[in-house]
């Protein structure tokens, strides 16, 4: 596509050009000013010669960065203690693991903490696996209300 014809610049839009770069204005508002794009007007700049330095172009950079810095952050809510799983329950009197429960006690479980506890108490007669209190609680009539 062929390029438009290059338009002279007139003595005062040069001046104004020279001295805003000189200020280390940014291309974009020095073109808006102008009344041309950015594009238009980098190409202007760089066949007048007035190319600017990375150096220049870092400082002025860091300090648009630091303008735009936020000035302190908010102090931080604090923080929500840690909530660590519950101790497990000391064994109640007379109750058995599993590895210390006999062939003829009760194994009604009577822990929620691994390792589960157990009732131990004697079985109700030989082949059931629950003493006589845990027989009733099974094998009871549910009450009408």
């Amino acid at each position: 596509m062929p390029r438009s014809p290059k338009i002279a610049l007139t003595f005062e839009q040069e001046s104004y050009l020279r001295a805003e770069h000189a200020k280390g204005t940014t291309y974009k508002l020095i073109a808006k000013a102008m009344g041309m794009s950015r594009a238009s007007f980098a190409r202007r700049v760089l066949a007048l010669g007035l190319q600017r330095t990375s150096a220049e172009r870092f400082r002025q950079q860091r300090a648009r960065a630091i303008e735009k810095r936020p000035r302190k952050r908010p102090p931080r809510a604090a923080r929500a203690p840690i909530e660590r799983p519950p101790r497990p329950p000391q064994p109640h009197p007379g109750s058995v693991t599993l590895f210390e429960l006999a062939e003829n006690e009760c194994r009604w479980p009577s822990g929620e903490w691994p390792p589960y506890e157990f009732c131990g108490k004697p079985v109700a007669a030989p082949g059931i696996s629950w003493c006589a209190d845990h027989i009733r609680r099974v094998y009871s009539q549910p009450r009408r209300l």
